[in-house]
């Protein structure tokens, strides 16, 4: 697929930060996602919202052109839907230009429908200039050379949790 021009997201924003720190010249303002299908004992310590809105903000804190501006999230809600309160507001928030930059920490937390997650992020995102970052996946879609692998890395691990519980 043909890679859209990114020309519109010139034009750096630096941002002061804390005592001591470099500024940043800001390109993109993110949303950072995470979802959670249920809780439970096997989870709990290693997959909750603030677990993986911890491991996000640290990828922001070494990302030269990136700010958090809000965060999403849905706690019980399948990721075989995209019909989620969370999801729904952080695409409302892009349509209105307050985000232009999706992180999730994974791929499933996006979504477990490999075709739907698919269309975001090969169409939907790219159409609305939104970057797209899968921090434990090394996805970005503003880093060349990476578009090949992002279906066959959406569908391997999206059919490898269809059986699961633990959608």
């Amino acid at each position: 697929m043909a890679r859209k021009s990114r020309k519109r997201l010139n034009g750096a924003v630096p941002v002061n930060g804390a005592a001591g720190k470099a500024e940043k010249a800001v390109l993109f303002r993110a949303g950072l996602y995470a979802r959670l299908s249920y809780e439970s004992g096997v989870n709990r310590e290693r997959g909750t919202i603030e677990t993986q809105m911890e491991l996000m903000r640290i990828f922001v804190e070494g990302a030269e052109d990136i700010v958090v501006q809000e965060t999403y999230s849905d706690a019980s809600f399948t990721g075989t839907t995209f019909e989620r309160p969370g999801f729904e507001r952080m695409m409302g928030d892009i349509r209105d230009g307050k985000i232009n930059c999706v992180i999730v920490k994974d791929l499933s937390r996006l979504g477990r429908n490999y075709v739907e997650a698919g269309n975001y992020i090969e169409r939907v995102f790219p159409f609305l200039d939104v970057r797209f970052i899968s921090v434990n996946d090394g996805f970005d879609s503003f880093r060349s050379g990476t578009d090949l692998s992002m279906p066959l890395k959406n569908i391997v691990k999206n059919t490898r949790h269809l059986g699961g519980v633990n959608c």
